[in-house]
Parts: structure tokens; C-alpha cells; sequence
């Protein structure tokens, strides 16, 4: 399940990649049909011949006239179902424009080097990279996963989104997750790791500074009342007399016995 740029080698490293995983994560092998049942579904948003797309534009000029590519059309319907099941994403978002072209890019690019292991790798573990220094958690990818489906089948109609092209889309966004999510996992605890660290320090610090207060105890009477202070060497100064007026009369009771 790792790569190779996964450096959370061993049992304990993949067993808290495997529990990041959706429930619809598969390693089955994409074969040649998939690949090209899922670039043939992309073709058609990106060349507005998807099938619900085009009814949707046929039914209703205002429609047409909102979205004048399909393209734009499945941006709307990716980042809006995005935000509408995982409503705290929303500020990773600011430019809408840029990010849903990047978003088309990106699953272009990825088809396309899907038959280069090497290349699709590099491409996803940068991609991940990015992601993580916008603030993207590990598990939120189950989430985009599920959004891209939506996505796909809203905009291609269920003609055009069959079944073998929803197992195709499946298994090829799992390839992503098994690149992306280790990046991010790994990300996370290095984060985790830096910040208990820190935590250690100030821990360290504070009780350095305790063991300074108690090694110097004349600080402590900063934090003390000077009336209590005043009080108690009164007292002391009490006891200190009566202990010497009890000496002299034990002494002078001695002297008059002898």
C-alpha cells in the first residue's frame, strides 16, 4: 500500500495508512479497458459531449448561458458538493477560478502518465505536498474522492457513467490515495513530532524555573504576603525571647538549690 517516496516503512507505518483509507479503497489492478473507459468519460467533459451536460443546456437557456463549458460545469458541482459534506474545507479555497482549472489539469495529467508509474508517482507525491502545506489532512481525501464520483456522474448522466466506468474512476483514484495519503500521513506526524517536542521544551523550561525558585528561597517572598512575612517574625522573635527567659530562671532556680 505505500510508495516509494513513503517513508513510513514497516507494520505500524502501514497499518496507519490502511485505517486513513476510505471504504471504497481498492488495490485491484487497473487494466487497459479501465484506463480507456475513464479517459473516454473524461474526454467527454472536457469536449462538452457529456450526455447530461448537453440536456442540461438544452433544457434551459439560462443554464447554457451560466455555464458555457462542461468543463466549468463539473468545477461547480466538485467544489459545491465539497462544501456542502465537509464544510470546514472551504477556507483551504480562496480563488475558485484558478483552483477548478487546476483541478482539470491535474486529473488530466494524471491520466495521461497513468501507464508511467515514475512519472504518475512524482506527479502525485508533489501534488500531495502542496495539499499538505494548504492545511489538507490525510483522511480529507477519502472525502474528494467521493466528491469526484459525485461530480463525474452528475455531469456525464447515467448513461455515459455505467458501472464499468465508475469501477474504472474507483480504482484509479485509489492508485492516487496509495501515493497521497502516505505523503500527508508522514506530514502530519513530523508536525505531530515537532510540536511535542516543543511542548517537551516548555515543559523543561517551566520546571527548570521551578527548581530556581526552590534553590534561591528568599524569591518565594515575592509571592508571599509582607504582613504574613512581618507576623511570623514576630512570632520566631516571641519564641527566640521566651526560650532565653525560661534558660535564666532554670539557671537562677539551680543556683539558689545549690
Amino acid at each position: 500500500m505505500t510508495s516509494r517516496h513513503d517513508p513510513l516503512a514497516g507494520k505500524d507505518g502501514r497499518e496507519i495508512i490502511r485505517l486513513m483509507m476510505p471504504v471504497y479503497y481498492t488495490e485491484e489492478p487497473i487494466t487497459a479497458d479501465e484506463h480507456f473507459f475513464a479517459e473516454q468519460a473524461w474526454q467527454k467533459i472536457i469536449s462538452n459531449d457529456a450526455p447530461a451536460y448537453a440536456a442540461y443546456c438544452a433544457e434551459s437557456p439560462q443554464f447554457a448561458e451560466k455555464y458555457p463549458s462542461c468543463i466549468r460545469f463539473f468545477s461547480d458541482c466538485f467544489y459545491g458538493r465539497l462544501f456542502d459534506v465537509h464544510p470546514l474545507s472551504r477556507p483551504l479555497f480562496r480563488d475558485l477560478t484558478s483552483q477548478g482549472k487546476f483541478l482539470v489539469k491535474m486529473i488530466t495529467l494524471s491520466l495521461s502518465e497513468l501507464t508511467d508509474p515514475s512519472k504518475f508517482e512524482n506527479i502525485l507525491v508533489r501534488l500531495a505536498e502542496v495539499h499538505n502545506h494548504r492545511g489538507v489532512k490525510a483522511v480529507e481525501y477519502g472525502i474528494v474522492g467521493e466528491v469526484l464520483l459525485w461530480a463525474l456522474r452528475r455531469c456525464l448522466g447515467p448513461d455515459a457513467f455505467t458501472s464499468e466506468v465508475h469501477v474504472a474512476w474507483l480504482k484509479i483514484y485509489s492508485r492516487m490515495l496509495r501515493i497521497m495519503v502516505p505523503v500527508a500521513v508522514c506530514y502530519e506526524r513530523q508536525l505531530n513530532a515537532e510540536a511535542l517536542k516543543a511542548d517537551s521544551s516548555r515543559a523543561i523550561s517551566n520546571f527548570n524555573e521551578r527548581r530556581n525558585i526552590h534553590a534561591q528561597p528568599r524569591i518565594m517572598a515575592d509571592f508571599i504576603d509582607p504582613r504574613i512575612l512581618n507576623t511570623t517574625d514576630a512570632i520566631i522573635e516571641s519564641l527566640v525571647q521566651n526560650n532565653q527567659e525560661s534558660i535564666r530562671v532554670a539557671q537562677s532556680s539551680k543556683s539558689i538549690i545549690d
